[in-house]
């Protein structure tokens, strides 16, 4: 009876385990939850969703998708749940482009988030982008050369709250961009063709650039720390104080 009795405790200790161990994408529409399992699980779940559902991602590590819908992404927390292949914000397929709209919550990114290029003369928009709580090592733009000149994606109405990107963040175009209580490292926004009339507001954030002051010229920055070459910035945690 002993036998049994212990044969049945560690099978549910087994279990418990592989719950604990296993990759999972949860996609919820319209009240009805679909899981999709191991490390390309959040691809599968991004590219069986439509425009308003949530994904829920477990703890782990997950291949990085193309997203090109409006979504509401969800991770089990900075460390927990880690991107490890590049993320590509897609807009050329979105046909609602006016409705266009991305949450993102509780993940670690340790490749490129990438926004597409134009390809084109026009700003490629990515519009209504919202990141909170997030580890972000780069975040950068596809550039496309169209005659001696460089045009560049751009973003409107995006917002990094509560995030730390601890590699590399460029502001191209007129874009329209919030950081709050953030800790931004690589950051530039300098002048020229590149950079056309920008509006990127910081509240609350350590702000760390690797080359000069020129970097930050178009930068609205209250109650926020600037540090020029620092190596120390892993010191700073939130809350910021």
């Amino acid at each position: 009876m002993k036998k049994y009795y212990l044969l049945i405790v560690m099978s549910f200790a087994a279990l418990g385990v592989m719950a604990q161990t296993t990759l999972v994408a949860t996609l919820t529409h319209a009240g009805v939850t679909t899981e999709y399992y191991g490390e390309k699980a959040f691809v599968t779940a991004v590219e069986a969703s439509v425009d308003g559902d949530l994904i829920t991602l477990s703890e782990g590590l997950f291949t990085g998708p193309t997203i090109n819908k409006s979504l509401n992404i969800r991770g089990n927390g900075v460390g927990s749940t880690v991107i490890t292949s590049n993320v590509t914000l897609d807009k050329s397929a979105d046909e609602d482009e006016a409705n266009h709209w991305l949450n993102i919550e509780g993940i670690t990114f340790n490749a490129d988030i990438r926004i597409k290029g134009p390809g084109s003369t026009e700003p490629y928009v990515v519009k209504d982008l919202c990141m909170k709580k997030c580890d972000i090592k780069n975040f950068v733009f596809e550039g496309y050369y169209y005659n001696g000149d460089y045009y560049y994606s751009t973003l409107k109405n995006c917002s990094f709250i509560n995030c730390r990107i601890t590699n590399d963040i460029q502001m191209r175009n007129v874009c329209e961009v919030s950081f709050i209580n953030s800790i931004v490292r690589g950051y530039s926004c300098s002048g020229g063709q590149q950079v056309l009339n920008p509006k990127v507001n910081m509240l609350n954030c350590v702000i760390i650039t690797d080359n000069s002051p020129a970097n930050v010229t178009y930068l609205n920055a209250k109650n926020s720390v600037l540090l020029i070459n620092a190596t120390d910035y892993r010191t700073y945690s939130f809350p910021l104080t």
